[in-house]
């Protein structure tokens, strides 16, 4: 993930947001977002799809893609980042779900 924290720092300025504001809006830490920006820590695939819905590009390449010297960033369309939005939000009711069903079967041991 060479590009990520360069490019999450890029884009979160771009949009004129602090560390926290962008904290607050994948329902994380500021620390997390400095954490993210210095390379310490990886946000899990949800927040990365998060990432990309709220920057408008692919989550993908905020992982593999230089952002931050492109004129014309890999933007994508309106209908595209609506079905992001729908995975995301599929794969967070999916890890509910697991997190769900681990604390059940601890609960049978």
């Amino acid at each position: 993930m060479f590009y990520l924290g360069k490019n999450i720092r890029f884009l979160r300025k771009r949009k004129g947001w602090t560390q926290e504001e962008l904290a607050n809006r994948i329902g994380k830490k500021k620390s997390i977002i400095g954490n993210y920006e210095k390379g310490v820590t990886e946000p899990n695939l949800a927040i990365l799809m998060r990432l990309g819905e709220l920057f408008g590009v692919y989550w993908a390449h905020l992982v593999d893609c230089d952002l931050t010297g492109e004129q014309d960033s890999p933007f994508v369309s309106d209908e595209i980042q609506q079905q992001i939005g729908v995975y995301r939000r599929q794969i967070e009711k999916l890890e509910q779900e697991k997190r769900h069903l681990e604390e059940q079967l601890r609960q049978l041991k």
